[in-house]
């Protein structure tokens, strides 16, 4: 899991965002087994706020902030989210979204948020569907390469959330592990996980973290991924022409990049 600063791989434990809760177990259907999804309760499962379709547990996503509601996919989640009033009652005490525990995720709105405004949010962090993704000091799983907003990533780091709310991947790897899985994501379409994944995978070579140190890596990762936009990249490999890490020393490059 990416922390943007130098090289900030996540390492945590504790209660998974979306599975089950010390004392908050879900209620479930009663009737039939089976995974199938199904309506009005009909068959064994757990019932999705928004349309109420019936399903397993391993198969449904626990609202990541109030952990009281369930639904049967992220479509659901965001129409229920707005449309359905869950925001004004998610964690709030009393409402159906109040936690057990007592700890409260308020959704914190990230300065520098894309979405701004009031206008309709482009790539809405999957979390708190407050913010754009890549909003503040935004995290990444390495796994799947979905970003999460900077409030939430300060708020699954308060939490020690074991693993990614996404694809549910585990953030407890090693260094090793975490470089198969960035090459891996590298292997995908580009996309908009591409920079960054390109600017992590550069950190490892040069920190010789799970791959031999390599300046001459760490560069070329680090233009790939200033090429693509990405900010801290651009900073970077500014900073690399500027003192000779790497690459060449180029002041013209260096003033250029910075």
């Amino acid at each position: 899991f990416f922390l943007s600063g130098y090289f900030d791989i996540l390492v945590v434990r504790g209660a998974d965002i979306w599975g089950s809760h010390d004392g908050d177990q879900p209620s479930k259907i009663k009737g039939g087994g089976g995974k199938g999804s199904k309506k009005d309760g009909v068959g064994g499962g757990l019932v999705c706020a928004h349309c109420k379709t019936v399903g397993a547990f391993d198969t449904m996503k626990r609202c990541g902030r109030c952990r009281r509601v369930w639904y049967c996919s992220v479509a659901c989640q965001k129409i229920h989210w707005k449309g359905g009033g869950h925001k004004k009652v998610c964690g709030k005490k009393g409402g159906s979204g109040d936690r057990s525990d007592g700890v409260s995720l308020p959704a914190r709105p990230v300065s520098g948020a894309s979405g701004g405004g009031g206008a309709a949010l482009k790539h809405p962090c999957p979390i708190c569907l407050d913010n754009e993704d890549d909003a503040g000091d935004r995290g990444m799983c390495c796994t799947c390469g979905q970003t999460f907003c900077g409030s939430c990533k300060e708020s699954m780091q308060e939490r020690d959330i074991p693993s990614c709310p996404t694809c549910r991947a585990s953030f407890d790897v090693s260094v090793e592990e975490d470089v198969r899985r960035l090459r891996q994501l590298l292997v995908r379409p580009t996309g908009r996980h591409t920079p960054t994944a390109q600017f992590m995978l550069g950190l490892h070579y040069g920190m010789g973290a799970g791959v031999a140190q390599d300046d001459a890596e760490w560069a070329r990762r680090c233009r790939l991924a200033a090429d693509q936009g990405h900010a801290e990249a651009q900073h970077r490999i500014g900073r690399f022409y500027a003192d000779g890490t790497g690459v060449a020393r180029d002041d013209a490059e260096a003033v250029r990049w910075y």
